[in-house]
């Protein structure tokens, strides 16, 4: 169990210490100067206190208070004074005050949108053009076991439309990704000025494989009664099939997969031996058995090393969730029964796939002393990828 608990604890490091690469970007500070640097992104989703720049190889963190503005792939702030609506979080009315915040871009147009998350709540603001930046009002309000909302901002989008309230605007939801696809919708249809978006689309990359592997092992079990005897089942050749789910987040470069992986042995491990005990009057037993590991998963992490489109190499640790061997063994006049063997386990695979098509060298360590740590040969096919598509700000 601790030697798991290791690998689990190995497993989360590597995949957390990859780390967030700099990139070209620019700030503008409260002298109105931009500073054209790299930026360390974030995932921002509250606005930054400070932000880490590295000019001429030189790293330094930077004061947002002192900061009108920045912007790295394509992810932007501003800072500008806003009236935002400052009453208690379950009254009904409305107070706002004046506040002076860095907020984040979403859309830039004809119409722009912003975003900002305060200490209550994700908020999104609006802007015309030679207008102020305005909140789109959307309050949530929990009182006597009842939930509502008090909510005006599709009427807030209707009036700059200038249009009756249409069904597209009752359905736009209060969130990034609904009020980012109607401000550029709205912006087209203005088609004055051209129309940046902060708003892009990524995806989360699901796998399905299908394989083979093969593998020698040479189990064995402790068994009690006359014959009180650890039985040797010998050394096997096994094939088991194989298939596998991979998840692939779009971080760190697509360099990383979480992997569920599911097999079952195809052929039996089966015999039959005797066995001389000279202190009984019938000394002589006869044994059969057949064992067969009958279900096998794990978890691992996945980490590429991409050669070019089509080429990779890659490194797996991984943790077993669950091995079940399942047998039955006969010893005359002693025993005829099932057993089962559960078999923690741990390992790490070596491999590389071009294309579709993947080659793998798996090291199992076992933590049960009845199954010997075994080294199998794989080969995996992708038959489905799957992209579920989204809006993402990050």
């Amino acid at each position: 169990m601790k030697k798991i608990f290791t690998l689990l604890t190995l497993i989360t490091i590597t995949f957390l210490s990859a780390q967030t690469k700099f990139e070209k970007g620019y700030y503008i500070d409260q002298n109105n100067k931009k500073i054209n640097c790299e930026i360390l992104k974030k995932k921002w989703i509250q606005s930054p206190e400070f932000i880490t720049v590295k000019i001429n190889n030189e790293e330094l963190q930077v004061d947002c208070k002192s900061i009108i503005e920045f912007e790295v792939s394509n992810i932007k702030f501003i800072r500008t004074e806003i009236k935002i609506d400052d009453s208690k979080i379950n009254s009904e009315k409305i107070f706002y005050s004046l506040k002076n915040k860095l907020i984040r871009v979403l859309v830039e147009g004809d119409i722009s949108l912003y975003m900002l998350d305060d200490e209550k709540d994700r908020i999104f603001l609006i802007k015309e053009q030679n207008d102020t930046i305005r909140q789109l009002l959307h309050k949530k309000i929990s009182s006597d076991n009842k939930r509502y909302y008090i909510s005006s901002y599709k009427r807030q989008l209707a009036r700059i439309e200038r249009d009756t309230m249409n069904k597209v605007v009752k359905n736009v939801k209060y969130d990034y990704s609904d009020l980012s696809k109607y401000v550029i919708k709205m912006n087209k249809k203005i088609g004055k000025n051209e129309t940046k978006t902060h708003v892009r689309k990524d995806s989360v990359l699901v796998q399905f494989r299908l394989g083979a592997n093969y593998r020698n092992e040479n189990l064995k079990k402790e068994f009690k009664g006359n014959i009180d005897k650890t039985i040797d089942f010998g050394n096997n050749s096994i094939i088991s099939l194989n298939s596998e789910i991979e998840i692939i987040p779009p971080v760190f470069n697509r360099n990383y997969g979480l992997l569920f992986d599911f097999s079952f042995d195809i052929n039996k491990v089966s015999g039959e031996a005797d066995y001389y005990n000279p202190i009984f009057i019938n000394p002589d037993y006869k044994i059969k058995y057949e064992i067969k590991n009958t279900f096998n998963s794990s978890i691992g992490v996945k980490r590429y090393f991409k050669l070019n489109k089509n080429t990779s190499f890659f490194i797996i640790p991984k943790v077993g969730l669950k091995s079940v061997y399942k047998g039955h063994i006969y010893v005359q006049r002693d025993i005829d029964s099932d057993f089962k063997i559960n078999n923690p386990n741990f390992g790490i695979t070596l491999g590389a796939n071009y294309k579709n098509l993947i080659l793998e060298l798996n090291y199992t360590n076992n933590t049960n002393v009845d199954v010997p740590n075994s080294l199998n040969i794989g080969i995996k096919y992708n038959i489905l990828k799957i992209n579920n598509v989204y809006d993402s700000i990050n």
